[in-house]
């Protein structure tokens, strides 16, 4: 019996060629050029091709928060399995509560401004990727007594229930900003800041609240978040910082602000604002005792996420692409942007017409069926080294 080798290279689109080595065995030393006009009698045992081919996709993660209606956050871009793509995004409502419940048909993602195929979409809650969250606790006269008690036992049981990968910082306001803790995965340590927290003073609302994004957006974890709570509004001439400081801040951060208004003199309108522009919810508690179920929404909305799976279609050129997600929910949409580089993706060839052990006494097609990210330009196939074919179309086949 003699041992063949044939070759299947592969034409890319770029110019560029790959060729893989297959071996099949014949009972005779038969001519390289197979065609209609010559028939040559071979007995296969095993026709077999892999083609190497790169196709490169990858991710990156961006976040964009859209002013008006719901708002969305890419959260992150899993690419591991490309060209499948895995989306976590974070969608609020104008409320500032969580949207679930989307559909296949509410989502649109682009890139480079071209469709990309939605395969699924589901409602999950990650406890497991680490959050950076920053406490901005008011600490003004105006706090002393059953509110600021009510607040340190709600904040309390929020660093209680993080996870240990989370990461925690404890701000207070008043006349100033103070770090009374920085960034932590120690529970007992970040309780025991709050514990020790007295009131006085007036408020420096803005100073806060850009002082808690700037804290925030310094995080080594990507996830970040703030959780400000005030029961006033800014003091005339407390604060350095503008309103809009706090925005930028947390923009430029990547930082979602979360606000729990107290009472019924906080600055309402300011806070909705910040937590609008940042992706976060704007909860109130007219009473002290309200408290603990506003810090528990928070708590479940950092986690509540939404994973759409997409299918990839842009070429493998090692290049980076641009992302846009578009969510329709009602009369809204919701807008986010960011950019992923292609990573390596190994396609394959799967040989037909031919059985293992067939004996071919006639012309007979054989088909080369390219599986593969991007298109081929090209497949040639070659025995012994020697090119006996070559396709410019697909199907592959040559007889």
């Amino acid at each position: 019996m003699e041992l063949s080798e044939s070759i299947i290279s592969v034409l890319l689109r770029d110019g560029s060629s790959l060729a893989v080595p297959s071996e099949h065995n014949s009972h005779n030393s038969c001519p390289h050029s197979l065609n209609s006009a010559t028939a040559c009698a071979i007995k296969l045992l095993w026709l077999f091709a892999v083609v190497c081919i790169i196709i490169t996709a990858g991710a990156s993660r961006a976040v964009l928060a859209q002013n008006g209606g719901p708002t969305l956050t890419l959260v992150s871009v899993d690419d591991s399995a490309f060209p499948t793509l895995g989306l976590r995004l974070s969608a609020v409502n104008a409320a500032g509560q969580p949207i679930t419940g989307l559909t296949v048909s509410s989502i649109e993602i682009l890139e480079d401004n071209q469709p990309a195929e939605v395969l699924s979409v589901s409602d999950v809650s990650d406890s497991t990727q680490g959050i950076a969250v920053v406490l901005a606790i008011d600490v003004s006269e105006s706090m002393m007594g059953g509110p600021l008690n009510a607040a340190r036992q709600s904040a309390i049981a929020f660093i209680e229930s993080l996870g240990p990968n989370d990461q925690v910082a404890v701000l207070t306001f008043a006349t100033a900003v103070q770090q009374v803790q920085p960034f932590t995965t120690d529970k007992a340590a970040a309780t025991a800041a709050i514990e020790k927290l007295q009131a006085g003073g007036v408020t420096a609302l803005y100073d806060a609240a850009n002082q808690a994004a700037l804290t925030a957006g310094a995080a080594s974890l990507p996830r970040r978040a703030v959780i400000l709570l005030g029961d006033g509004a800014e003091y005339g001439g407390a604060s350095l910082s503008s309103p809009d400081d706090a925005y930028q801040a947390a923009r430029a951060g990547g930082v979602t602000i979360h606000t729990i208004a107290v009472g019924f003199n906080a600055d309402t309108a300011y806070l909705q604002k910040l937590s609008g522009l940042t992706g976060g919810a704007a909860l109130s508690a007219p009473t002290p005792d309200e408290l603990d179920a506003q810090w528990q929404s928070i708590a479940a909305l950092m986690r509540q996420l939404i994973e759409v799976i997409i299918k990839s279609g842009v070429p493998g050129d090692g290049q980076t692409h641009a992302l846009t997600v578009r969510v329709k929910i009602g009369s809204g949409q919701a807008e986010a942007t960011g950019t992923f580089r292609s990573a390596p993706v190994t396609p394959t060839i799967t040989v037909s017409g031919l059985a293992a052990g067939e004996t071919v006494d006639a012309v007979t097609p054989i088909t080369a069926d390219v599986d593969a990210q991007g298109p081929a330009a090209a497949v040639t196939f070659s025995v012994d080294g020697e090119v006996i074919a070559r396709d410019d179309s697909p199907p592959w086949t040559i007889e």
